[in-house]
């Protein structure tokens, strides 16, 4: 193999590598901002919960003073949005579960 062959292949292992570490950079770049993404969904998810539990607690309360006034009819219907709240933390616990398992499995 001559001089010249030999610089023209390593000129083209070099390209080549050059071309790699451009196609990773973006790739991380691509990473970096799904897990930004991920990080804003999962801190979301956690204030949604956190007010769905707040929501629990005061209509639970709201049902408690309402009947105490007499109004079972209305009760009622504060204790049935204690039944959606509490379902929607369990749902928003069982994403976080998920994302968990996702995070994992990477």
């Amino acid at each position: 193999m001559s001089h010249q062959e030999t610089l023209e292949r390593m000129n083209a292992q070099l390209n080549t590598a050059d071309t790699w570490a451009q196609r990773w950079q973006v790739e991380r770049e691509h990473n970096e901002r799904l897990l930004k993404q991920a990080t804003l969904v999962r801190e979301g998810i956690h204030q949604l919960r956190a007010r769905a539990i707040q929501r629990y607690s005061d209509n639970q309360r709201f049902a408690a003073e309402v009947r105490a006034g007499d109004d079972p009819k209305r009760a009622d219907v504060y204790e049935r949005l204690c039944v959606v709240q509490s379902g929607m933390v369990r749902a928003l616990d069982d994403v976080l579960q998920l994302l968990d398992q996702i995070d994992r499995a990477d």
